[in-house]
């Protein structure tokens, strides 16, 4: 059976990187990199010369158009938060323009991912709603954080479902390009024949440990948001910034 693209529906789909193939120009990668899960990390396919994590899932339009239009707002507005040199000020519009792409990354990321972990919860109607409204779906709550990475480890990545019983209710994504670290919690949703669209699990606050780590951009709160939060998240700190939300969660 033939490969649908999960954004629109077409029939044939073609590769997508995850990770956009200019990220590792941008930071200025020149030696090769190790896909590796786990702690301590054990390497899961031979070195590649960029961040190489793909799925066959979209469309050439979809991927060629589309999605580049997407990591394109994104960065313009964030590569010096993935560099570290300035501070970025987002306007709304910059907020969803970020969200979109941390939205799609995270839920791409769980595809290519999830035969590794076992244990994933894929929306697949999030993906139709993104290509279809042009923002992340009613529920999805998107936090940016800076961590010292330092070039060891231009890219990190840990997920997990948060549910409500034995169901799935949502994802919660968190993944650093450079030095910016973007969670992504994104919600079952169900639209209804009137319209509605209902979203599962109320909103969550970050615990007061991470006060001045993690600075939320979705929903839209503010008429501008300045990266970065006042504290660096450290990377051996990662995983418990990953953690929070399983944490507080309460369907």
């Amino acid at each position: 059976m033939a490969r649908k693209c999960v954004f629109c529906g077409a029939q044939e789909t073609t590769r997508e990187h995850v990770f956009e193939q200019e990220i590792s120009t941008v930071l200025g990668i020149t030696g090769p990199i190790t896909l590796a899960r786990g702690a301590p990390y054990t390497a899961v396919r031979p070195p590649s010369a960029t961040l190489d994590v793909v799925v066959r899932a979209t469309c050439r339009p979809c991927n060629n158009i589309w999605l580049n239009g997407i990591w394109g707002r994104f960065r313009d507005v964030m590569t010096p938060a993935m560099l570290n040199t300035s501070s970025v000020t987002l306007s709304v519009q910059g907020q969803l323009d970020v969200s979109m792409w941390a939205v799609k990354t995270a839920l791409l990321l769980e595809m290519a991912t999830r035969a590794m972990r076992g244990d994933a919860f894929l929306p697949l109607n999030h993906f139709t709603y993104l290509r279809d409204q042009g923002h992340p779906p009613p529920g999805t709550e998107v936090w940016l954080f800076r961590a010292h990475v330092a070039n060891a480890m231009p890219a990190w990545h840990q997920a997990g479902v948060l549910r409500g019983g034995r169901s799935p209710m949502a994802y919660i994504a968190t993944f650093t390009v450079g030095y910016l670290g973007l969670q992504v919690l994104g919600r079952k949703i169900v639209e209804t024949g009137d319209g509605r669209i209902i979203f599962y699990g109320h909103p969550v606050e970050p615990p007061a440990a991470l006060n001045g780590t993690l600075q939320q951009i979705l929903p839209v709160e503010s008429f501008s948001v300045t990266w970065p939060p006042a504290l660096t998240i450290k990377a051996s700190d990662l995983p418990i910034v990953a953690r929070w939300p399983q944490v507080v969660w309460h369907p």
